[in-house]
């Protein structure tokens, strides 16, 4: 059995007066890795940001709460600290309410690249109508080789720009549980190893 070690826990606000809905959205991540998992080119700790939950602040702390149980039976802990449901949810609630807005220098874990991906598999099957959708609004994806999921074809979303930020927010779900789509999004940034 493995457990989840998370190393970070950060967030992004997108304000609602530049994105134009109705509310502040936030994009809730973890840099975090199996203890199991190791990179055989550096030796270490295989980790790489997870996206945790994307929508208004409510919604991100009702997601917190849900990954919260797995610290309960030694699925999940911090690297260092507390590793009790509650200092997730503290962690979290910080990272919502300090998190930079998206399109400020200091963006939040400095991504440098947010992306929907699909395998061949998952475009022919269950996600073709996300697929199709992305298609017609994004134009050809890049073809890409991803850790774990081999050649897919990726949809790049850059933090900083407006336009991409609506698209991503529209099509991004926003109840990971739910949605088919969830699964698919990739973020990358620096301490992946």
């Amino acid at each position: 059995m493995s457990t989840h070690i998370i190393d970070r826990v950060a967030a992004v606000k997108f304000p609602k007066e530049r994105t134009g809905y109705y509310a502040d959205y936030y994009l809730l991540a973890t840099l975090s890795g199996d203890n199991n998992c190791i990179n055989t080119a550096t030796g270490r700790r295989a980790r790489h940001w997870n996206p945790t939950a994307m929508g208004e602040e409510w919604k991100c702390l009702a997601r917190a709460c849900e990954i919260a149980a797995s610290f309960c039976g030694g699925c999940a802990r911090f690297v260092h600290g507390r590793s009790t449901p509650e200092a997730f949810i503290t962690r979290c609630r910080e990272a919502l309410a300090t998190g930079p807005d998206y399109d400020s220098p200091q963006a939040a874990f400095g991504f440098t690249q947010t992306a929907i991906t699909f395998t061949a598999e998952e475009k022919a099957n269950g996600s073709k109508y996300y697929y199709e959708r992305l298609l017609e609004k994004r134009g050809q994806p890049e073809m890409r080789d991803l850790y774990l999921r081999g050649h897919v074809a990726a949809f790049p979303f850059k933090l900083t720009e407006p336009r991409d930020m609506a698209v991503l927010i529209e099509h991004l779900p926003h109840d990971k549980d739910n949605s088919d789509l969830w699964h698919h999004v990739r973020i990358s940034g620096p301490g992946e190893v």
